[in-house]
């Protein structure tokens, strides 16, 4: 019962649950470009970011998923 009071204060406020993303949007979008130009390897981008390659490869699908979803992705 301690656990919900706790949470339920921060959550009405709006407050984010939860673990935070190891990559900010910027440094996600700095990992995605230079994959698609092909200049760089996965391992090298995680490599400068400090994190794992699963982490670079969970961002690129992601990434892909929404490009794709977008109307304009193929013009």
């Amino acid at each position: 019962m301690r656990t919900r009071e706790g949470t339920a204060e921060p959550r009405a406020k709006g407050k984010p649950q939860g673990k935070q993303p190891k990559l900010t949007a910027r440094q996600q979008a700095h990992l995605v470009q230079p994959h698609q130009s092909g200049e760089h390897t996965i391992a090298d981008r995680a490599e400068l970011f400090s994190a794992s390659r699963a982490t670079a490869y969970r961002i690129l699908e992601c990434h892909q998923k929404a490009s794709a979803a977008s109307p304009s992705a193929g013009q």
